[in-house]
Formats: C-alpha cells, structure tokens, sequence
C-alpha cells in the first residue's frame, strides 16, 4: 500500500512513463504502472486503418493497485432521416391583379408579368377589356368615403386594363411585397411601384389584400370556365401545365 503522501506523485510518475501502442491510426501512451521501473516497452505497431473516433479515460484501481486505462468507441449520434426533418409548405392561394392605365401606357406589363413569374407565381387566368364605371364603383366602394375616389374611377375607366389571376404558395403576401407601398413614392427600392409608379394612385397594379377579397373580386372579374386548373408537371411542383395540355 502506497501511503497517502505519495500517491499523487506515484499517480503522476506512472503516467510519465510511456509506452506506444499503434491501433487503428490511435496512438495510446501508458507508463509502467510499477514504481520504480524505469524499462519501457514498445509494442509493435500494427497497420493504420480507418476507425471508429475511440475515446480513452482512467479509472483508479483498488487501493494499493496501479490506475486502469479503458478505452472506448466514442459514441455518435446517428444520421437523421430526411424524413425525420420538420416539414414547413406554405399555403397555395389565388390572387387578383389588375394592371392600371398607367402601366398599359408606358408598356410595363411584360416586365411586371415577369416579377410574379419569377417569384414563381402561375398565371391561371388572364384578359384585357375596358371596364365600365359601374364596376369600379363596386370595386372602390370601399373607398367611397375618401375625397379622391371620384378620381379613381375616373382613372381606371381612362383606357383597358389587364386582368390577372396568380396561383402560388402565400400567393396574396408575395405579390403585395413585391408591389411594395401604394405609394409608388416610399415604396422600396427594387419594388415593383418604386421601379415603375409614380403616385399612389398611378402606382401600376391593384392586388387582392387577403382570402376573403381575393375571392370575391376573382368572382367579380372572373367566370369559372376562364380560370385554368394548374397540376405539377412530374416531381417538379414548382413548373406548372395548363390541364388542357395534359388532356391532350
């Protein structure tokens, strides 16, 4: 038995003195464990192979023996399942567009097409007509309060206009952000009105704000039999075939 004084420099000397041992491309450095024994001892080492990650600890042994080194694989977490992962889809929506006067005028309308269909959006439902005064005042009346709407109506009965609908996931939310503010004036910069507008009313497009109007002026504008069902074409969901095609 060591007695109490010397242990930890017994403990100390005991692990200074080394030997190597070669396993698995992991090189272990151990002294003799007896005190006193100056020989080292060298095992041979053997090739270097790919391994499990090995981790080492040391264990006291029982009173008046030397410590024990034990040694381990290291335990890894396993590889998670892609089907493991939390799954996020965003809702699909339908949205209204109407491209004002003024973006007709100063031949915007590929361009501002080519934002929402870049964003991924589908056009499901497209036409090009003059609307009659009786419509706007349906489709502003929320408006009709305000000292300007008069001037609203006014504007959007000036010439046609092109009416759209787009399909996507959070459709109504994208479209609005890539708009930016009504006012094309502080809307920001890269926005659709910022790019294209010029006020807040000859600000380029009107477009649905929520579900609810959404849906009624898709029905306002739109007969069932001139919107166009959209399906994914193949494992690809974000390119999109008219059903006409696919019956075809």
């Amino acid at each position: 038995m060591i007695p109490s004084p010397h242990r930890k420099n017994y403990f100390s000397r005991a692990l200074s003195k080394v030997w190597s041992y070669g396993f698995a491309g992991i090189t272990l450095s151990a002294g003799s464990w007896l005190e006193g024994n100056s020989q080292v001892t060298t095992l041979p080492s053997l090739p270097s192979v790919q391994a499990a990650p090995i981790s080492a600890s040391v264990l006291m042994g029982k009173e008046g023996n030397p410590p024990i080194a034990v040694v381990s694989p290291a335990r890894e977490a396993p590889p998670s399942s892609p089907l493991e992962q939390p799954k996020t889809t965003q809702p699909m929506e339908r949205t209204l567009i109407i491209l004002k006067p003024d973006c007709l005028e100063n031949r915007h309308v590929g361009e501002v097409i080519a934002r929402f269909e870049e964003a991924g959006l589908c056009l499901i439902a497209c036409k090009m007509k003059e609307v009659p005064d009786a419509v706007w005042l349906e489709h502003y009346a929320h408006l009709a309060h305000l000292p300007f709407f008069q001037e609203i109506v006014e504007f959007m009965s000036a010439g046609p206009v092109i009416i759209l609908i787009l399909e996507g996931p959070d459709a109504i939310a994208c479209v609005r952000t890539l708009l930016g503010d009504t006012d094309s004036r502080i809307a920001a910069p890269g926005t659709i009105r910022r790019t294209w507008g010029t006020d807040k009313m000859r600000n380029i497009a009107h477009a649905s704000d929520s579900l609810q109007t959404a849906a009624a002026e898709i029905r306002r504008f739109f007969k069932p039999d001139e919107i166009f069902a959209l399906q994914p074409r193949g494992a690809h969901s974000d390119i999109c075939v008219l059903e006409s095609e696919i019956e075809r």
